[in-house]
């Protein structure tokens, strides 16, 4: 596979302790991706910050949203927020998987954006930068035709956990790990098509062995509209990109 070096960033001069008023900008970079097939060599690496994107900085009050302020397109940006308390020296993406310094949870459902993979990371903040690792790995389902009354895609990993609570394992690099549980083992992305459309769907997945994928594609009161399900065991280990063959379900 891949191991990329890390892309480091600059920014202008920023405080460390806490302030009243005024915007906090905060320096990331992002960890590039192992492939696991030689299909994904083009992919790995090549996720990038989005427009929107934030993460979650502890404070000294919990933690604050930085949100996206330079560099969509790009593995190095800027975020900024205004808060209150003192910064602390740790930082997860995305925001909305923060708990603690030893713990995140993984919603079980999104709303799907272009691009977005949404993987779970985590970083020390270090005199207003932060340089993030995957916590764990990735995988993409690219489904070609996507009919227009679709509006989720459903993944799943039958027996395995995906979303829910993970302690944070490791030292230098921290990751997350599956374990039996069929409660917390599908993730769902939920959209709006005016027309067909060719999607690419990015899962985050903790660390882990897991014997089979399975996913469908859902239309008004999730009716079912299409779904799949493979056979072969696949092991997935931390920043690995695991992308699976393109499904084609209907024309555009």
């Amino acid at each position: 596979g891949i191991i990329a070096a890390l892309l480091l960033c600059s920014c202008a001069k920023t405080e460390l302790t806490g302030v009243e008023a005024g915007e906090m900008i905060i320096g990331a970079s992002m960890e590039a991706y192992s492939s696991l097939t030689k299909a994904a060599l083009a992919d790995a690496g090549s996720f990038t910050w989005q427009t929107g994107d934030a993460i979650g900085v502890a404070t000294s009050d919990g933690h604050a949203d930085f949100i996206l302020k330079t560099g969509a397109e790009t593995n190095s940006a800027t975020f900024s927020a205004i808060y209150s308390g003192t910064l602390g020296n740790y930082a997860v993406y995305p925001a909305d998987i923060f708990v603690s310094d030893s713990k995140i949870k993984v919603p079980a459902s999104r709303e799907w954006s272009e691009g977005n993979t949404n993987c779970s990371m985590f970083g020390s903040l270090t005199n207003g930068n932060v340089a993030f690792k995957h916590l764990g790995g990735v995988i993409k389902v690219t489904l070609n035709g996507v009919p227009k009354e679709a509006t989720k895609f459903v993944f799943s990993t039958p027996g395995k956990k995906i979303t829910g609570e993970f302690e944070l394992k490791g030292d230098a690099d921290k990751y997350i790990e599956t374990s039996d549980d069929n409660a917390n083992s599908s993730y769902t992305l939920s959209f709006i098509l005016n027309a067909a459309k060719n999607m690419a769907f990015y899962i985050p997945v903790p660390c882990g062995t897991y014997p089979k994928f399975a996913f469908k594609v859902l239309g008004a009161n999730d009716a079912v509209l299409n779904e799949f399900e493979g056979s072969s065991q696949q092991v997935v280990n931390r920043k690995d990109i695991l992308i699976m063959p393109t499904l084609t379900i209907g024309t555009i």
